[in-house]
């Protein structure tokens, strides 16, 4: 084989992929949804994006990519932050779109999609916080009735 033709294959062969749409390497929904469980587990044990960073080895700004699904997490990575973040790696892939019930260690409960959504929004685990901690059922109710109203309000 002459060497114009070897260095031609050197590019499939380098990046381990060989076949069409499937060897991009650009992020899709399955890597905006572990960004998004990354994010939500971060701040469910109330880490900075820093703090896992340093964790990681990484910048702060590679850890919001990686949220934000911007950037693919490499498994080697996703492991490590499994490990800083008291969780397994099937954690990640819970609820992924395109993921039968019982893939990635699903346990087929119906955990709420509401519940990921709070949890991905900025406030949302601080509110959810204060809300359960909240004894009194009436002020909770009110609290409910205030939510929704506005919500309400939102959606005209």
């Amino acid at each position: 084989m002459s060497r114009a033709m070897s260095n031609k294959a050197a590019p499939a062969a380098r990046n381990g992929h060989g076949r069409g749409k499937e060897t991009t390497r650009s992020a899709g929904a399955i890597d905006r949804h572990v960004g998004g469980r990354l994010r939500e587990r971060r701040l469910a044990l109330g880490m900075s994006q820093t703090d896992l960073a340093d964790h990681l080895q990484l910048t702060f700004q590679q850890v919001q990519k990686y949220e934000k699904g911007t950037n693919r997490i490499g498994a080697g990575r996703l492991f490590v932050a499994a490990g800083v973040l008291r969780t397994s790696v099937a954690f990640f892939y819970q609820g992924a779109p395109g993921l039968n019930e019982g893939d990635a260690g699903d346990d087929g409960g119906d955990a709420p999609d509401v519940a990921n959504q709070i949890a991905r929004v900025r406030d949302g685990h601080a509110l959810a916080t204060a809300f359960v901690a909240i004894a009194d059922r009436k002020a909770r109710e009110l609290l409910v009735g205030l939510a929704e109203n506005l919500a309400a309000r939102e959606r005209r």
